[in-house]
């Protein structure tokens, strides 16, 4: 696991990013989330709550927050 980590600091396809995101949270990988959530933020792609926010941030803002909060089967 802690190679992955260090592979997801490397990575700044977002789509990747959110595809990877979603099995961690299918996975309960609760540290693989966490690097990704805090790798979209430093591509810029997810900003902090708080800051004004243009549109496609917040869409990817309500993305990000329903795969973390999806129920896996």
């Amino acid at each position: 696991m802690g190679s992955e980590l260090k592979h997801i600091e490397t990575v700044s396809d977002v789509g990747f990013l959110l595809t990877r995101l979603r099995l961690a949270k299918r996975k309960n990988e609760s540290d693989v989330i966490s690097r990704i959530v805090q790798r979209l933020r430093e591509v810029g792609a997810l900003k902090e709550e708080g800051v004004n926010l243009a549109r496609p941030f917040e869409n990817l803002r309500a993305y990000v927050d329903r795969v973390l909060k999806k129920e896996t089967h």
